[in-house]
């Protein structure tokens, strides 16, 4: 279930207070503007922390900026993909980390079953084993394709249009 902190610019109000002068500046008036930030519903969603690069947004021992979270420590646009949506196909916005721009990305796979051992012992049997998902995705301007780890706090159901492809003169919106 989505859950929602109170809006960091209107405090919750739904309004924000703007102030504006007269052309010499000698009146001024305060008006209350609906909040742009969240539209004036006064809330915003939840933040929720990366749990692959634990809210740091570097991953492998600070070196690489985490696939999950592009870099973020939080969701992106990627996040926000429900679960059921992540098939071939499904296109989200994302700054590529080639393109070092706000494009469209595409899944390119199924969610794919990743074993990873992390332990060591002589006994394969006794050897720790981390059970984790990722899907491959790919950048629409480049073509730059990567894993990304499926988070569990992220891919919600709910409510999600895939983002239109801009034109090739939009390319760097």
């Amino acid at each position: 279930m989505q859950q929602y902190d109170n809006c960091p610019q209107c405090f919750g109000s739904g309004f924000q207070t703007i102030e504006t002068a007269s052309l010499f500046g000698l009146v001024k008036k305060q008006h209350s503007i609906q909040c742009s930030y969240c539209s004036g519903t006064g809330r915003v969603k939840k933040r929720v922390k990366c749990s692959i690069c634990d809210g740091q947004g570097l991953y492998g021992g600070t070196s690489e900026v985490c696939p999950t979270c592009n870099g973020t420590g939080y969701g992106d646009g990627f996040s926000l993909v429900p679960r059921s949506k992540l098939h071939p196909g499904t296109t989200f916005n994302r700054v590529c980390a080639r393109c070092q721009i706000k494009t469209v990305h595409e899944v390119k796979t199924d969610i794919q079953a990743l074993r990873t051992t992390v332990s060591w012992e002589a006994d394969e049997a006794d050897r720790k084993v981390l059970l984790t998902e990722q899907v491959r995705v790919a950048c629409t301007a480049c073509g730059d394709s990567y894993y990304v780890k499926l988070d569990p706090n992220f891919h919600e159901e709910g409510d999600y249009q895939e983002p239109a492809l801009p034109a090739p003169a939009e390319a760097g919106w």
